[in-house]
Parts: C-alpha cells; sequence; structure tokens
C-alpha cells in the first residue's frame, strides 16, 4: 500500500488581506453609524412648539392660508385655511429654527407645517393653539417670533 500524501490547503493571512478587511470594517462602521434619523413626525408634538433646526429646514408643506396669528398667554393661536374634505385629516405643527437672533428683544424663527392629503374642492378655515414656552431663553422676558407666511413679529412675554 503506497502511503498517499495529500496536500493541505492553508488560507495566509497577508498584511494585504488584513488591511482590506480593516477598510471594509472602518467603512461599515462609519456607513452604519451615520444613518441619518428621521425627525418624529409633526403629530407627535400636537399643540406644542417644537425646536428642531433639520425639522425646520425639512419640514415642507402643503397649500394653506395663514389667516390669523396671536399670542395669547403663553400660547400661540393661528387660524388657517386649506382645500380638503373636511379638515379632520390635516397634521398641523408649529416648528422653532433653534436660531436665536442677539438683539433686543431677542428673536427666533418659526414655521406653520401643514400636511394635508385630502383631494377634495371644499374649503375649510380651521383655529390652532401651540404652547410656546419650549422656545423660552433663560435670562430673557420677551421674544420677537418670526413667523414664516406671516407679515410682522410676533411679540411673546413671559
Amino acid at each position: 500500500m503506497k502511503n498517499r500524501v495529500t496536500k493541505t490547503s492553508r488560507f495566509r493571512v497577508t498584511p494585504k488581506l488584513l488591511a482590506v478587511i480593516f477598510v471594509i470594517g472602518v467603512f461599515g462602521i462609519v456607513a452604519l453609524s451615520c444613518t441619518k434619523q428621521a425627525a418624529p413626525p409633526v403629530e407627535d408634538q400636537e399643540g406644542v412648539a417644537v425646536l428642531s433646526y433639520t425639522r425646520f429646514l425639512e419640514e415642507g408643506s402643503s397649500h394653506f392660508t395663514l389667516n390669523k396669528a396671536a399670542i395669547v398667554g403663553d400660547n400661540l393661536e393661528i387660524e388657517i385655511s386649506g382645500s380638503g374634505c373636511s379638515g379632520m385629516t390635516w397634521k398641523v405643527g408649529l416648528v422653532d429654527s433653534e436660531i436665536i437672533a442677539k438683539s433686543l428683544p431677542i428673536q427666533r424663527y418659526m414655521k406653520v407645517t401643514f400636511e394635508n392629503k385630502e383631494m377634495c374642492l371644499a374649503y375649510f378655515t380651521k383655529k390652532y393653539t401651540f404652547d410656546l414656552k419650549p422656545i423660552r431663553v433663560k435670562g430673557y422676558n420677551k421674544i420677537h417670533i418670526n413667523l414664516n407666511n406671516w407679515d410682522s413679529p410676533l411679540i411673546y412675554t413671559y
């Protein structure tokens, strides 16, 4: 009987292979850690001003008309109009840009967000109220609010 010698193949780990594995691993970690997280939907903060620079830039709005805007106590009261079937499914929010203009009084920049998926030609007007306490700034008791689609600043005193 002859002795058969079988060759065992050995996998060689070379420096070049280690470098490739390292680079792939680093890119994988970076790709997973840099995923963009979606901003929470407007309806999660219904009735409260949301401070988010990202959402201020990202939030688009369906077509609507801002009819009235007024500060009453610690609230911003608005009246908006838009087309729809009933207005019952409208999602309306208030987003602050988190940018504070260092003037006296200080200024903040905000906008009303409006989502309307109703596909009807009727026209509705609705009122909404938003709590402004989250936009307060320590050391100040007055803020000029520059509201998108509104002609003049609103003065919030607290």
